[in-house]
């Protein structure tokens, strides 16, 4: 039987790790994964896999992991909203997705699957009308915010190379929740309930996946997506007080009460900024986050459940249930 040679970016990575590990359990995959170096996940041990250590924006990496592949997944991302990695971000899902889809173009790749986001859609501007992959994306408002705007570039990136003739599709997932959150993207909000930190949350909302539900939107889109094509991964609506208290449920500790009101969201926004320029980088909260709490960003998954056959099976809790247990077992909270 012909192997299906495959490679996946960004393995170490949530989402990377956890399709790495997925795809793993056919044996008629055979599997690259171009990752950089000094980077790895406890995922990946014990998984026959040809590593090859790189980056997405160097072309002789991006050829070596290419060569010989037949179908790839580009996970490969920064995941911030940190004005101080802009660069960082830019190069990553502009720079390198361009280059990467060039090189897939070059080499004949007979099919990829860009992960990109929700962000790169937009934000709604009504809480009962959750956006959907033909929704305008507001240049305007989301200029200063590199990821929503890089993620954007990187869905219309997609689209010029399926029309240069790549087969080429993109799965757009809300914010994913679940075990292999090295980067504590979600793990840094657990701790902070654990402690009682928080006695307030925030009056907006989210739409939100598990990591495996994002997980088998992936795969189902390497199968059935069409070319040129977007497909948002999205399950359950929660208010940002049902998700805080969910998590303080699982974790045993006190119910948060009240929610902030909006009229807090200018000094919260300039307080933010004050921080994210004295500790830059490393910067505990950021304007665009903090923005980002007060509004309600649900998303329309109809597409991908009516032409990909996805049917989310996860819900939050249990996915956050699985989440925190990650957590405890790496004494990361």
């Amino acid at each position: 039987m012909v192997k299906n040679n495959v490679l996946v970016t960004g393995a170490t990575g949530q989402v990377g790790s956890n399709l790495v590990r997925e795809l793993s359990k056919n044996k008629n995959n055979n599997i690259t994964i171009l990752i950089q170096e000094n980077t790895w996940h406890p995922f990946l041990n014990g998984l026959k896999l040809k590593v090859i250590y790189g980056d997405i924006t160097n072309e002789e990496d991006l050829k070596k992991a290419l060569q010989g592949q037949k179908y790839v997944y580009h996970v490969a991302g920064v995941v911030s909203h940190n004005k101080f990695k802009n660069k960082l971000i830019y190069q990553t899902h502009v720079i390198g997705t361009k280059m990467l889809l060039d090189e897939c173009l070059k080499q004949k790749i007979k099919k990829v699957v860009v992960t990109a986001s929700t962000a790169g859609i937009g934000i709604p501007k009504f809480k009962d009308v959750p956006l959907d992959e033909n929704a305008r994306f507001d240049f305007k408002s989301f200029k200063d915010d590199m990821y929503m705007y890089s993620k954007h570039i990187e869905i219309k990136l997609c689209s010029n190379f399926n029309k240069k003739g790549l087969n080429v599709c993109v799965v757009s997932p809300t914010t994913i929740y679940g075990e292999g959150d090295f980067g504590m993207h979600v793990g840094t909000l657990v701790k902070k309930i654990k402690s009682e930190e928080i006695l307030f949350a925030p009056p907006g909302g989210n739409a939100v996946v598990s990591v495996k539900d994002a997980i088998e939107g992936h795969i189902l889109a390497m199968k059935k997506g069409k070319s040129g094509e977007n497909y948002i991964l999205a399950n359950e609506f929660l208010t940002y007080l049902d998700l805080f208290n969910i998590v303080a449920k699982l974790l045993r500790v006190k119910k948060i009460e009240k929610v902030l009101p909006f009229w807090m969201l200018p000094p919260m926004k300039f307080f933010s900024l004050i921080v994210e320029n004295i500790f830059g980088t490393k910067s505990p909260v950021t304007s665009a986050s903090t923005d980002l709490k007060f509004r309600f960003r649900y998303f329309d998954s109809s597409k991908a459940r009516k032409y990909l056959g996805w049917k989310p099976k996860q819900s939050f809790e249990n996915a956050m249930r699985e989440s925190i247990q990650f957590y405890r077992k790496y004494k990361l909270i």
